[in-house]
C-alpha cells in the first residue's frame, strides 16, 4: 500500500502484469494492468478518461487466457508522488468465464507468495 492511502476496497488486489485493451466512447488504449482483484483493477497510463466513464476491457496474461469485462473508471491518478499515473476501474459486468479467470489469476498469485 502507498503511504498515506486508506484502503477502501472490499477485496484485496494482487500485483499483476496483464496486457489490457481499454475502449470507451472517448478513448482507446493498450496498457498494463498492474493490480487486479475480482472487483477491479488499476491500469498504468498517461491517457486518462473521466471518472464515471464506462469502457470495454480485455485482459490477457499472454499465455493462459484472457477475460473480457465492462468497467467503470472510479478514480484517476495524476500525482506521480502517489503512484504511477493511471485509472482505477471497477468491474460492472464480466464476460463469460471472466470471473473464474480473474479469481484463478488472483489465487495463483496469492498462493505463490506463501
Amino acid at each position: 500500500m502507498y503511504a498515506g492511502r486508506i484502503e477502501r476496497r472490499s477485496e484485496i488486489r494482487q500485483p499483476a502484469s496483464l496486457l489490457l485493451t481499454y475502449a470507451s466512447e472517448s478513448l482507446a488504449l493498450s496498457g498494463v494492468a498492474t493490480d487486479l482483484s475480482p472487483s477491479g483493477l488499476f491500469v498504468e497510463t498517461d491517457l486518462l478518461d473521466t471518472v464515471g466513464t464506462q469502457a470495454f476491457l480485455r485482459l490477457s496474461d499472454g499465455a493462459r487466457g484472457r477475460a473480457e469485462a465492462v468497467g467503470e473508471v472510479v478514480r484517476t491518478v495524476t500525482d506521480p508522488s502517489n503512484r504511477p499515473p493511471g485509472m482505477g476501474i471497477r468491474f460492472a459486468e464480466l464476460g463469460e468465464g471472466a470471473a473464474f479467470w480473474i479469481r484463478r489469476y488472483c489465487n495463483v498469485f496469492s498462493t505463490s507468495l506463501r
